[in-house]
Formats: C-alpha cells, sequence, structure tokens
C-alpha cells in the first residue's frame, strides 16, 4: 500500500511540475501580429485562448485555428494543431523592413504551410511599425 502512494505522489509531483513550466514558458510568450506579402498573408495570436487567426485577401475574416505556442533562443514558433491544415510561424527578434511599404517591424516571420514557405515580418500585438525613413 505505501509503495502505491508514494509512487502516486512521485506522479503527482511530475505532472504538477510539468504545468508548472509550461505554464512559466507561456508567460514569456507574446501575442504578435505578422504580415507577409505575394501571396497576401496576416496571422495574429492568442496565447492565452491558444487560437492564431489566418488571413488572406480571399478570407478577410479568417480562420482561426487551435494552436501551441513555444519561445525559442531567437523569437517564438507557432504551431497549428490540426493535421489537416498544418502551419507553423516562426518570429525571429530581428529587425524586419516591410518589401512593400517600407514600414519597419522588430521581428522576421516565416511561415511553413504544407506546400509553401512564405516570409514577412512581426510586431508584438499592439506595436506599430516604425515608418520608413524616406515616408519622414
Amino acid at each position: 500500500m505505501k509503495k502505491h502512494t508514494m509512487l502516486a505522489a512521485i506522479f503527482a509531483v511530475l505532472v504538477l511540475g510539468g504545468c508548472a513550466e509550461n505554464t512559466q514558458e507561456s508567460e514569456n510568450i507574446t501575442d504578435i501580429k505578422a504580415h507577409g506579402n505575394e501571396p497576401f498573408w496576416t496571422i495574429t495570436t492568442d496565447v492565452e485562448a491558444g487560437e492564431l487567426r489566418y488571413q488572406t485577401p480571399m478570407d478577410l475574416e479568417g480562420t482561426v485555428f487551435a494552436m501551441e505556442a513555444e519561445s525559442t533562443a531567437e523569437g517564438w514558433r507557432f504551431a497549428v494543431v490540426d493535421e489537416e491544415q498544418p502551419m507553423v510561424l516562426t518570429t525571429m527578434e530581428k529587425e524586419c523592413q516591410d518589401d512593400m511599404s517600407g514600414w519597419v517591424f522588430q521581428y522576421t516571420a516565416t511561415l511553413e504551410k504544407e506546400d509553401a514557405t512564405e516570409f514577412g515580418c512581426a510586431n508584438p500585438e499592439g506595436v506599430d511599425p516604425e515608418e520608413p525613413e524616406f515616408v519622414q
């Protein structure tokens, strides 16, 4: 009987310890807004809800997907949890200038989909990009 109680206690510590680690890690992840050109796409994340919204000119309202988010050494990784619509958005903290508007963002963004890899820029949600020097 004591052996089973001890195993249950060890299991509880491991499970709760794992949950605490995931919660702490998710606290370091910021919601972002990323976009790319040709093809045009926008992704906004909601880390707390575990969702991302993927929008295109053909779907302005966008489609919401369940996602998993994690910190990386350079930024964040947001992966759609849907085998039928595989999609991973990776951000790196490296200045990015939009190739059409010239606006400057804090992060580069790479969107990997089933059939393509697309590139763009991103900022934390609510942070506006900087105007390019030629506009100022």
